[in-house]
């Protein structure tokens, strides 16, 4: 199995108990009142973001929550986190090597409501990710999530799902990415994958920083899973 790059950590778990570590103060305050399964998978996505900077030789301390539920990490180092019920995951990388990446996950065998693939997908997208049969409007559902977690912190702009436009790519898992907004960042064209891995469905995308090179022409990183989010529609997780 190929890996994220080198210059990625990435830690996963499916025993969110196990990681579900006490948190810093200021983390404590995103989940005030919260669930407690909700508590768990937040504690243990923290956990293993912290885990991921140790990884890279980064300074650990708190991931505080932003604006848009997106995690604040130290000044020079880029991340995601992703957690459902059953796993968590978290990348890290240094700035340098890594413009943005952006990892989702959801249970592979979760059947997205017809409302919910109408409201996230276009009907040219409806139609591709047929060839994956009820399989295929999760991988977009994912794949987009994971873009959206690329994106902000670059732009600090909302990304809806309606404004990206998803091609699969069955035979070896990748997705492109295209943004029919403004792309400030030239996030059209950068290439993702997804794997399933324990029963759950991994979306990866991870801009290179030298993803342009100097002949312009690359716009893409491509990142695979090593193995070891609600604006509208309301039910739909961005964090």
């Amino acid at each position: 199995m190929k890996v994220l790059p080198p210059s990625v950590a990435l830690r996963t778990t499916t025993r969110l108990e196990d990681w579900a570590l006490p948190l810093l103060p200021t983390e404590a305050d995103a989940v005030l009142g919260a669930v407690p399964r909700r508590a768990v998978e937040f504690a243990a996505g923290r956990a293993l973001a912290r885990a991921a900077l140790a990884d890279l030789g980064a300074p650990v301390g708190p991931i505080g929550v932003g604006v848009r539920r997106e995690p604040l990490w130290p000044q020079g180092i880029v991340g995601s986190i992703t957690h459902c019920e059953g796993f968590a995951a978290a990348v890290t990388a240094r700035r340098q090597h890594v413009e943005a990446v952006g990892i989702d996950a959801e249970p592979a065998r979760r059947v997205l409501p017809t409302a919910l693939i109408r409201n996230t997908s276009s009907a040219a997208e409806r139609a591709s990710a047929g060839a994956l049969g009820p399989f295929g409007p999760l991988v977009v559902f994912c794949a987009k999530e994971a873009t959206f977690k690329a994106w902000y912190p670059l732009t600090g702009r909302w990304l809806g799902f309606q404004d990206v436009v998803i091609g699969l790519m069955p035979s070896d898992r990748r997705f492109t990415v295209r943004v029919l907004r403004e792309d400030p960042i030239g996030l059209s064209g950068a290439v993702g994958h997804w794997q399933v891995k324990e029963e759950f469905l991994v979306t990866t995308l991870v801009l290179l920083a030298d993803r342009c090179g100097t002949s312009g022409e690359s716009r893409a990183g491509l990142g695979q899973p090593s193995w070891a989010s609600r604006p509208s529609p309301e039910h739909v997780r961005r964090g």
